[in-house]
């Protein structure tokens, strides 16, 4: 029972030969800066990991480097696992989880 349990966590851990790419990448942010932030143009780049399911959908966010202002860095994360999808990293052609690694330019729109 235990070899089949190693076989089975060896082969969710296979590298991919094809990381995960992002789908209609610009549509993830729309509409989703944060209304305070947005208020007191606040701006910064966030940049995330997020985990990828075999299905496209992100499974996970994190922040590896903050854009300074928490509440951008929210909205980065929400967006990315609420609107996120992504054609699947795949090993020798078989839909694998994957990680991307991305960023969210935070712009507030001059006046």
């Amino acid at each position: 029972m235990w070899i089949l349990a190693l076989a089975n966590a060896a082969l969710a851990l296979q590298a991919a030969d094809q990381p995960p790419k992002p789908l209609r990448y610009g549509e993830w942010f729309m509409d989703m800066y944060p209304e305070r932030a947005w208020r007191l143009r606040i701006e910064g780049d966030t940049y995330y990991v997020a985990t990828v399911g075999t299905d496209g959908r992100a499974t996970g966010c994190e922040i590896e480097k903050s854009s300074g202002d928490e509440s951008l860095d929210k909205a980065t994360c929400n967006a990315v696992r609420n609107r996120a999808r992504f054609k699947p990293a795949t090993a020798n052609g078989v839909p694998v989880a994957g990680v991307f690694h991305g960023k969210a330019a935070w712009r507030a729109p001059s006046e």
